[in-house]
């Protein structure tokens, strides 16, 4: 109390001087209505500039949620494309009837760690077995491929990226349809290669190399980069293209893990296949 006494007669004048300034527009204000309209005008702005930032302020905060919103939306429709379902033609008869099954579902991630500057990198997702992830499932993004489940344990998973030497993706040209080898000698996260395509086919700069279908874990379609240059492997026969990733692999956060409906059924088809 002594301290607040002390700090009122220290600055006493300055208070009498906004006590006064207080009264004069008060005055002023009551008694003209010019200076009433005016004043009031600025508190108006004043007033109104303040919830603008709040309200800016809020918005900001409320984004994360919206995001994640649009997330699940975007996971949701995938799932609704054509390159999700599986056509069952039946011409066992003169008309042919065309039924369409769901073949791929999509699950929303985030990624919470990374590695980029390793020769064998990792991605770490916010989801698990608890929420049905399980290992060789594919990884998107909406720019491009990811990569595919190594490992999960309840709530998280571990990617190997296509930034990671032991990562092997069939892919091919969307304009030729030919296909080669998805892979990664190092260096940059924004560039690959792809080995193993026909020097038969015509290649040229720019062109847009995307998932072939061939693998049960990605679909037919999904981007994976631009071709920049290509050269022929002389001990192969075949074309070295170098691309440049759709994807930057340092700024994505949201997936999709994708789920075959069809995977249990091809993996019975194929048991035993390898001792043949």
């Amino acid at each position: 109390m002594k301290e607040l006494a002390r700090f009122i007669s220290r600055f006493y004048y300055i208070f009498l001087f906004l006590a006064l300034e207080g009264l004069a527009i008060a005055l002023i204000v009551n008694n003209s209505y010019y200076q009433s309209s005016a004043i009031g005008n600025l508190f108006n702005s004043i007033a109104a500039g303040i919830y603008d930032k709040q309200a800016s302020v809020t918005q900001y905060f409320d984004l994360h949620e919206e995001n994640a919103l649009l997330v699940k939306e975007n996971a949701a429709l995938r799932a609704m494309l054509p390159a999700s379902k599986f056509a069952i033609v039946d011409d066992s008869t003169s008309i042919v009837d065309t039924i369409y099954m769901q073949q791929y579902s999509y699950t929303s991630a985030q990624i919470i760690s990374r590695t980029l500057g390793k020769r064998n990198n990792y991605f770490m997702i916010n989801k698990g077995s608890k929420q049905g992830v399980k290992s060789d499932m594919g990884v998107i993004c909406p720019s491009g491929l990811v990569g595919v489940i190594l490992r999960t344990t309840n709530n998280f998973a571990l990617i190997m990226p296509v930034l990671h030497q032991d990562s092997k993706r069939s892919v091919k040209n969307k304009r030729t349809q030919a296909t080669g080898t998805l892979v990664w000698a190092g260096g940059s996260y924004e560039k690959g290669q792809v080995i193993d395509y026909p020097s038969s086919l015509p290649l040229k700069k720019g062109d847009t190399i995307i998932s072939s279908g061939f693998s049960s874990n990605i679909p037919e379609g999904i981007v994976v980069g631009y071709v920049e240059s290509y050269e022929l492997d002389a001990a192969t026969g075949f074309y070295v293209i170098n691309i440049r990733f759709s994807s930057n692999y340092n700024k994505i956060k949201d997936v999709y893990v994708i789920k075959d409906l069809f995977s249990k059924e091809k993996q019975k088809l194929m048991k035993g296949m390898g001792n043949e």
